[in-house]
């Protein structure tokens, strides 16, 4: 489990025993908006600045990143097993799929124009489209 509060986060695991640690500071810099594990060995995590994926190794380690412009900020995402749905501030909507390989963008809406992030719950399989 990923824990995040306003002054640190900590990866919790509970299986096959029970240990706390300390994430590193880009983790932990700031507020986490999603993180789920992408298998037993990585997990995606989503702040206002990017989407990576880090190998659940001591010292954990970034494998890939998925980063918005400066003057960009992702305002809320959603993770469904290798799918990450990101909103942007002023409406903007990318999908993005997760793997060892990295992190590619799929799928984009740009805003629907009301300035208000919309975030899809992802509950079927995705057709690809065209950029």
């Amino acid at each position: 489990m990923l824990v995040s509060t306003s002054t640190s986060s900590y990866m919790i695991t509970i299986q096959p025993v029970t240990a706390v640690a300390q994430l590193d500071d880009q983790i932990a810099s700031l507020p986490t908006l999603a993180a789920s594990m992408l298998d037993h060995q990585s997990f995606v995590h989503v702040n206002s600045r990017s989407v990576s994926i880090y190998a659940v190794t001591d010292p954990m380690t970034r494998i890939a990143s998925w980063e918005v412009s400066r003057d960009q900020e992702i305002v809320s995402a959603s993770i469904s097993k290798h799918h990450i749905v990101v909103a942007k501030k002023g409406g903007e909507l990318v999908i993005l799929k997760a793997d060892h390989n990295g992190i590619e963008a799929f799928w984009y809406a740009p805003s629907l124009g009301t300035g208000a992030p919309l975030i899809v719950v992802l509950q079927k399989p995705i057709v690809k489209s065209r950029l």
